[in-house]
């Protein structure tokens, strides 16, 4: 059995220098700095969600008030008719 040793002093032939590809250094992206446009949107986010919700609330207690004085003021339609029919 033979066995082959590297030699990485030596040249490289035609034949094998073709099979060897070089990769471009790709920079490596530093991420110890946070990326500041997510946290402004995050940050946004973070304010507006609150905000709407309160808004949301306030508006659906104002809705259920109208309906609620709406419903009484028929009611009380309805009872000054009945009322004035009975007095006929």
């Amino acid at each position: 059995m033979e066995v082959k040793t590297l030699n990485f002093d030596r040249q490289a032939t035609p034949s094998e220098s073709r099979s060897l590809q070089t990769v471009p250094a790709t920079p490596v992206r530093d991420n110890s700095q946070p990326n500041h446009q997510i946290n402004t949107v995050l940050g946004y986010v973070a304010v507006a969600l609150p905000i709407i919700f309160v808004l949301s609330v306030i508006g659906y207690r104002q809705y259920r008030t109208h309906l609620l004085r709406q419903q009484i003021a028929k009611l009380e339609r309805m009872w000054r008719l009945s009322s004035q029919s009975k007095k006929i």
